[in-house]
């Protein structure tokens, strides 16, 4: 059971940070096999509040990066987006590179066949690699960014 993730009316966040926060949260929800552009329209969307809450005032600036860089869903969240808009990630990123790993779905499984996005490959600076299930890192994005404005406000 899915809880509907909100944030308080409080003075700290303004009307646009709330409403960018709640555009995240419904990105999140409209990933399909076929809608790739969404998968990559949620990170962009998840990574850039954290441009509303510095430019806002709500958060330090620092404070905001130290916590993007601490958390491991909003550090790849951030690697996404940048790798889904840039040819190469710049070296403060975690990542060297981001994938998008595809699953094939045989007719045989009663499902149509085809693929689905499953999985982000993170290749890390040190040459490993490391994968995030598609929909979990985003909930964790949603979960993590939540409860950084909760303490916000």
């Amino acid at each position: 059971m899915s809880r509907k993730v909100g944030l308080s009316n409080s003075g700290v966040l303004s009307a646009g940070t709330r409403e960018h926060f709640r555009r995240s949260r419904r990105a999140s929800t409209r990933t399909t096999a076929t809608q790739f552009d969404f998968l990559y329209a949620f990170f962009q969307a998840a990574y850039h509040l954290a441009d509303w809450l510095k430019n806002s005032g709500a958060a330090p600036r620092g404070d905001v990066e130290t916590f993007v860089n601490s958390t491991t869903a909003l550090a790849s969240c951030r690697d996404i987006c940048n790798g889904s808009k840039h040819l190469r990630l710049d070296k403060h990123q975690r990542s060297k590179s981001v994938g998008l790993m595809r699953e094939y779905i045989p007719p045989s499984q009663g499902r149509t066949a085809g693929t689905r996005a499953r999985l982000f490959a993170f290749q890390r600076q040190d040459g490993s690699v490391d994968y995030a299930d598609i929909e979990q890192l985003m909930s964790d994005c949603v979960r993590t960014w939540h409860a950084y404005c909760e303490t916000l406000a």
